[in-house]
């Protein structure tokens, strides 16, 4: 519940009032307008972390191409897409070089599993492996300090797209 503070110049008195829906109404429009007139909205993105990971798992370039030109404008964390292209190129592997794989026998949630194994094969058993090995390798240098983490994010997609 909001209360909102209403403050009467002559005698210093705080009177409280709950707005009702309509004041709620009427305040978020404000707001909005607000936002949209100081320019605050004008650098999100509608692409996120998890679209720019599976289109490198997909091998989507066309996709990857148009937004390598607004990769600021969308809010990614190095050290998190590595972590989760570690997380799902290791899941790929697990899926795609397991005889019969099950959710279970892979370690993997039934939703994740079942939409990566409807995913096309794009990367050979070969790729995968070289490509885990190379995540792998980018973790340990960024923790040792031997790669800086301002061109880890071209780094990554460059590399995994050309292995």
């Amino acid at each position: 519940m909001v209360l909102f503070v209403i403050t009467r110049q002559p005698s210093n008195t705080k009177q409280y009032y709950r707005p009702n829906q309509e004041h709620y109404k009427q305040i978020h429009k404000y707001l909005f307008e607000d936002l949209v007139r100081d320019g605050f909205l004008d650098d999100l993105s509608s692409f996120n972390i998890f679209n720019v990971v599976n289109m490198i798992c997909r091998k989507d370039i066309d996709s990857l191409q148009s937004i390598m030109v607004d990769l600021a404008k969308i809010d990614i964390n190095e050290f998190g897409l590595l972590t989760l292209l570690t997380k799902n190129f290791k899941n790929l592997i697990s899926v795609q070089m397991t005889f019969n794989p099950t959710p279970e026998s892979c370690g993997i949630d039934s939703k994740q599993f079942y939409a990566l194994k409807k995913m096309p094969r794009i990367y050979s058993q070969e790729q995968l492996v070289n490509i885990y090995s190379f995540l792998c390798d980018v973790d340990r240098k960024v923790n040792a300090g031997e790669l800086p983490t301002e061109i880890m994010t071209d780094y990554l997609i460059t590399k995994i797209l050309t292995i």
